[in-house]
This record gives C-alpha cells, sequence and structure tokens, in this order.
C-alpha cells in the first residue's frame, strides 16, 4: 500500500504517478488483473527511494539539532 499520491513531496515520482492514473483510467477491467502492475512496482521503489532520502536528510539534521542542544547544556553546566 502506498500513501496518498497527491503530496507534494513526491516530485521524483511524478512521471511514474501519473502513468499509473492513467492506466488505472484507461485499462477498465484489466487493472484488477494485473494490467497496471509494472507501473505499480515502479512507483513502489521509487517511494522507497524517495523515502530513503527523506530519511536520510531528516537524521542529519536532527544531529545538528543534537550537537546544538549538547554544545548548550554543555556551556550551562561550565556556569
Amino acid at each position: 500500500m502506498h500513501p496518498t499520491l497527491d503530496n507534494p513531496h513526491l516530485i521524483t515520482c511524478q512521471e511514474i504517478i501519473k502513468a499509473l492514473n492513467e492506466c488505472h483510467a484507461t485499462s477498465g477491467w484489466k487493472k484488477y488483473f494485473g494490467a497496471c502492475n509494472d507501473l505499480k512496482h515502479k512507483l513502489n521503489q521509487c517511494l522507497t527511494e524517495d523515502y530513503v532520502a527523506r530519511r536520510a536528510v531528516n537524521a542529519a539534521e536532527a544531529k545538528k539539532r543534537r550537537d546544538k542542544a549538547e554544545k548548550v547544556w554543555d556551556e550551562l553546566e561550565l556556569k
């Protein structure tokens, strides 16, 4: 199951999302029997890559905030 595809942070996956939506709109009953499975698999891969990239950025930002807080704590202990 993937998240809502209308999120603005999914810019990297927009082409795949459009293609999957078009496949669902035009394939009729075939979509229930796997006509769009290749696109869905590509979308899942793209969403996973996006998640991993955002997670790395968030971890780096959290480390910066943590280092800053520890520096402030150390300064308070010295006074």
